[in-house]
């Protein structure tokens, strides 16, 4: 059925705005009742292909969005501080990341500069990415935390000015895993060309001493989790509400 030029310029519209497409098959149901959501759904992909994006889609696309992640002494940030942080710019192979050095460990001054250079790298995005980071669980509140015990809590993202996902949420609300840890994520979304390194408890308590092996180490795992974050979610945007939150 040949579409007319009253359900074309509907469709156009339908990429002009941020309607659903339910939205867009109820209008058209109403213009011809003999056109059907299979029908329209088509017609936006051959549209897609050509270029085509509603407004949300094209502003999206220019957001600058980062995979973040950082290793710490301890689960809690008042017992505990950040041995290294890394983000990766999405679609570029380029890090940021910092690791803490053995004189900053001995002379008590622990994370401060890290911390200070990793809320001064969030400026270079405006979207991060973690897994289980977000707001009550871990990478994002252990930061705050330990900006306001280095006394840089100034530093810290205003409400709205960054945004924070996370794929946690999406792979247990989404998916049926018996466990949603990271590696498990990517095994069954079947990423085989990065796998997480594996951290000993002595690797954790010599970095945690100031080791130069083991801190390198950890940095190394640091640098491929935010690749395998990075792959995971690529995976599952498919399926991802993007809801963004403030950081």
């Amino acid at each position: 059925m040949k579409w007319s030029g009253e359900e074309l310029a509907l469709i156009e519209g339908y990429f002009k705005s941020s309607v659903t497409r339910m939205t867009l098959y109820q209008r058209l149901h109403k213009l011809n009742p003999q056109r059907t959501y299979e029908a329209i759904s088509k017609q936006i992909s051959r549209m897609r292909l050509d270029g085509w994006l509603q407004n949300k889609e094209a502003a999206l696309k220019k957001l600058k969005v980062g995979y973040l992640d950082i290793e710490a002494t301890n689960l809690n940030g008042n017992f505990g501080y950040i041995i290294s942080w890394c983000i990766k710019e999405d679609g570029k192979e380029q890090y940021n990341s910092g690791l803490i050095k053995k004189s900053e460990i001995f002379n008590y001054m622990f994370d401060k500069r890290l911390v200070e250079e990793l809320l001064d790298a969030f400026n270079n995005y405006d979207v991060l990415y973690t897994h289980y980071g977000s707001d009550r669980r871990f990478d994002l509140p252990f930061i705050r935390t330990r900006a306001y015990a280095n006394g840089l809590e100034h530093k810290l993202p205003g409400y709205m000015d960054k945004f924070i996902m996370d794929t946690y949420p999406i792979a247990r609300n989404k998916l049926k895993l018996h466990s949603n840890r990271l590696g498990v994520i990517a095994d069954i979304l079947g990423i085989t060309d990065v796998k997480k390194t594996q951290l000993s408890p002595k690797i954790w308590m010599l970095a945690s001493a100031g080791h130069p092996k083991a801190l390198a180490y950890i940095q190394d795992h640091n640098k491929k989790d935010v690749l395998l974050l990075q792959k995971v979610h690529q995976k599952l945007r498919i399926i991802e509400s993007q809801n963004f939150r403030s950081m």
